[in-house]
């Protein structure tokens, strides 16, 4: 293997910057020695199986049937998720041989391709409810003479691939916040978090994360399914994850902790994946919301009645009383320190909510509800 090592390197580093090009790191390592059958897969805590992901070397029909059948009935999945972040094992250490030897995985999945009772596996990140899972199995003719040798190149190669991973989840954030920017959503300051269809969170921003350990605003279960700490935003949560939520319930206050906060949901679309640019192995949980929540204690008394009344955000509300203060774009853009197609964007995003066409009517109305609120 060592003399392929600089290709399998130069393969991990692509995948670090392009998070399809793992396909390659999986194609490097079943080239480098006859009999390897690589794979990356994602474990869900939920459903107790695997996610499809990235391998090598592997016949079609069996990767599907690992997929539909197998892949539940591997009896070390919980030992094999178990294990310490980059600890590489050996399969005997996840489950006995001779426990092995008398599983239907092995009879019918791993026997008929060559005998792949020895693997070096390991875990390669872990989340809230999720698993990355690496696995590299070895045919048995091979694996008599080579097997120590793969064990100690895994053991070189993991800190380099769990280094791309990290990666991949930084440039995932940044690309996040570049979505929300086009959104008319200021991500600065924010806890920002992609959600599964089933409500599991895929990515939680370093924000996000600190909100789940302080726990007064975020919650998530066992499973890494996200939750508010009180009951109502969590129905508003479950229903847009259903897809059955009122615009103007995508958009509301959480007055708890610190002057409260402003949550903003958004469904993921197929624009809004062709701009993350997933990972494979991270698709497979389709990816289905982002949550937006940050502190609202800046909020002016001019921008709660319009939050209120008409669903809009703190940004698109303050951007409305400014230009119905006679502001210019430019002159929001300036004093915003943001661009002025982030501005025209969330202008346009206020005139959906107030149902109006025209910048002439949604300051029309702005003030109409300014006087209305005054008197």
């Amino acid at each position: 293997m060592r003399a392929y090592r600089r290709d399998l390197l130069a393969a991990v580093n692509r995948a670090a910057i392009d998070p399809d090009a793992w396909q390659g790191v999986m194609d490097s390592l079943a080239a480098s020695l006859p009999g390897l059958k690589p794979g990356l897969v994602g474990y869900d805590a939920a459903l107790h199986r695997n996610r499809p992901g990235v391998q090598a070397n592997y016949d079609p029909d069996f990767v599907q049937s690992y997929a539909a059948h197998y892949g539940a009935q591997f009896q070390g999945l919980d030992a094999w998720t178990s294990l310490p972040v980059g600890y590489v094992a050996h399969s005997f250490e996840i489950i006995a041989e001779a426990d092995l030897l008398a599983t239907e995985l092995y009879n019918d999945w791993l026997r008929p391709q060559g005998d792949l009772r020895h693997a070096a596996m390991t875990v390669l990140s872990r989340g809230p409810g999720q698993f990355f899972l690496f696995t590299a199995q070895l045919e048995l003719h091979v694996a008599e003479r080579r097997m120590a040798g793969l064990l100690q190149e895994t053991r070189d190669l993991v800190p380099q691939m769990m280094h791309a991973l990290d990666m991949n989840r930084m440039l995932l954030g940044l690309r996040l916040d570049a979505v929300l920017l086009r959104q008319g959503v200021e991500p600065q300051d924010a806890g920002v978090l992609l959600l599964s269809d089933e409500g599991i969170i895929l990515h939680a921003n370093a924000r996000a994360e600190a909100m789940l350990a302080e726990g007064d605003l975020l919650r998530h279960d066992w499973s890494g399914r996200l939750a508010f700490v009180a009951a109502s935003p969590t129905a508003r949560l479950r229903a847009a994850l259903r897809g059955q939520a009122r615009t103007r319930d995508l958009t509301f206050q959480l007055e708890r902790s610190q002057g409260g906060h402003e949550v903003r949901l958004a469904r993921v679309t197929d624009e809004t994946l062709g701009q993350l640019a997933l990972p494979a192995f991270l698709r497979a949980w389709s990816p289905a919301l982002l949550v937006v929540v940050r502190p609202a204690h800046r909020l002016t008394d001019e921008a709660r009645p319009l939050m209120a009344r008409l669903g809009l955000s703190r940004s698109e509300a303050e951007v409305t009383l400014a230009l119905a203060k006679g502001a210019t774009l430019a002159e929001i853009a300036e004093g915003r320190g943001v661009a002025r197609v982030t501005v025209r964007d969330q202008i346009r995003a206020a005139m959906g909510k107030a149902s109006v066409h025209r910048q002439v009517d949604l300051v029309r109305l702005v003030l109409e509800l300014r006087r209305t609120d005054r008197t």
